[in-house]
Parts: structure tokens; C-alpha cells; sequence
């Protein structure tokens, strides 16, 4: 119950917008007919990952998965405003099932009850952005439960279907990849996308280099605020003058001061 309700902290969003019902309860397979199974994985995501991945999420990652699909079907309503919320942060600790969700789930499950829209993956790498085409690609052309539920998701094969060019499916209109993974230092200036799905962009090295950046930036600004102070001491500075010059700068550092504790506290963690 604590770490369901630390989800729910940390995605900011009111439990009262994520009342989580699943269409059947999660048993055995044999507990329903298969016929139930499928129109349920069709319906509900959760259900989905059990019957065509196998995988039985845990609360925290139904609660991830009702946000998904809240999201992808313009129904997750912001608490405050009740506006229909167009992004969705997810963030938490590592190896908690995030991108399983997600990436690796979240993807076919969209693109079999949409198989004419397109999603775009962008995470740190391209060998990272390798490893979640290949299982998504994997999903939608091998999986045999997917092809069950999802009938009209079927591989364009002669279009193209590598993750050089994208994963195009038969119900795209063939301008751009059904799938697309991508690193992010690629290029992918004139893609379109129904969906864009962010999957830990900044790696722990990239992070580490920013604070030291920051913080050399804060040194910098410590400095001047010193020199300043030496000018303004020799009388080359009237008091007016000396105050703007350190105000600007005082500002320049709390700036900067804030920005290191939050990349220290938050860290680079999220999808």
C-alpha cells in the first residue's frame, strides 16, 4: 500500500482520476474461456501483459498501466482543471516494471487497438533504442496470443520492417513507420507520430555531466560576485552601481543553485 501510494505521489496525479477496475479478475487462464481472455486483453492493458506476455503486474504497475490507457484514449482528466491531459510523466525507481509497461507492453497493445496510427521511441542509446525495437517488432510479428487478440495488427513486410527504416503495419497509410525507436542524438526532424513515448533519455553519465556543468557555472558566478566586491572596495563602483551588478548575479546563482539540488534530489530516473 506504501509504495502504491508513492506511485501516486510521484506521477501527481489524484487517485480518484485512476480507479483501477479491471475487466475480469486476474486467476489462471483456465478459469475463463479463452474467447473472455481475448476481448478482456483487447480492452485492458493489464489483462493484456498476463494473457500475451505472461507477465502478472504488481499494484503499482496497474496503476501505470491505467494511466496509459487513460492517456491514449483521452480519458485521463486532470484533478484541478478537469481538461483531458495530452502528456504523462511516469517516475520512479529503477527496476520497477516502468518500461515493461509501457515500452515493451504499452506499445502493441496501442498499435492493436490502433493499428493505422504511429508511435515514435526515443530513450538514451541507440543500442538501448535497438533492444526496445526488437521487442516490440518481436510482439507484433512473432507473439501468436498478440495476432489473437489483436487480428487487424499485421506486419507490412514488402513497406519495411527493420529497425533501420521503422515497423510499418498493414493498416498505416505507408508515409511514415507505424514504429520508429530512436536515440536521442538521432535526427528525426520531419517524423510524424500519433504517440511519442520518452524511456529514460538521459543516462546516469549524461546527468553527472550536467550537475558538473552547473556547479562550474555556480563557481563561475561565485567569483565574479567576489571580484565585484573587490571593484566596489577600491571605490571604482558607486553603491547603486554595485548593487544592480550583485543583484543580477544573485539571482544568476539561486537559479543555478536550484537547478543542481533538483537534478541531485530527482535525479535522471523517469520514463
Amino acid at each position: 500500500v506504501s509504495q502504491l501510494n508513492g506511485f501516486r505521489r510521484m506521477c501527481a496525479i489524484s487517485t480518484s482520476t485512476l480507479n483501477y477496475q479491471p475487466t475480469i479478475l486476474l486467476p489462471s487462464e483456465g478459469s475463463y474461456p479463452e474467447r473472455v481472455w481475448v476481448s478482456a486483453a483487447n480492452d485492458d492493458l493489464t489483462v493484456c501483459a498476463l494473457y500475451v506476455h505472461g507477465m502478472r503486474y504488481a499494484p503499482h504497475q496497474r496503476l501505470i498501466a491505467t494511466a496509459f490507457s487513460q492517456l491514449v484514449n483521452d480519458q485521463l482528466i486532470h484533478p484541478v482543471t478537469g481538461e483531458v491531459v495530452r502528456r504523462l510523466a511516469v517516475s520512479g525507481p529503477p527496476r520497477h516494471g516502468k518500461t515493461s509497461v509501457i515500452s515493451e507492453h504499452g506499445i502493441p497493445w496501442y498499435l492493436g487497438r490502433s493499428p493505422w496510427k504511429r508511435v515514435i521511441h526515443i530513450t538514451s542509446s541507440d543500442p538501448l533504442s535497438n533492444a526496445y525495437d526488437t521487442a516490440v517488432a518481436t510482439t507484433l510479428a512473432e507473439n501468436e496470443r498478440h495476432a489473437q487478440v489483436f487480428p487487424n495488427c499485421q506486419p507490412w513486410f514488402k513497406k519495411g520492417w527493420s529497425g533501420l527504416s521503422g515497423r510499418y503495419l498493414t493498416a498505416s497509410d505507408g508515409k511514415d513507420p507505424s514504429f520508429k525507436a530512436y536515440g536521442i542524438d538521432a535526427k528525426i526532424l520531419g517524423s510524424g507520430a500519433d504517440l511519442i513515448i520518452l524511456d529514460d533519455p538521459v543516462d546516469q553519465h549524461q546527468e553527472r555531466s550536467e550537475v558538473e556543468m552547473l556547479k562550474s557555472q555556480l563557481t563561475h558566478i561565485e567569483a565574479k560576485l567576489q571580484k565585484l566586491l573587490d571593484v566596489y572596495l577600491d571605490n571604482a563602483l558607486t553603491q547603486q552601481e554595485y548593487a544592480a551588478k550583485k543583484e543580477k548575479l544573485m539571482t544568476e546563482k539561486v537559479c543555478l543553485q536550484e537547478k543542481i539540488t533538483d537534478f541531485e534530489q530527482k535525479g535522471g530516473s523517469w520514463l
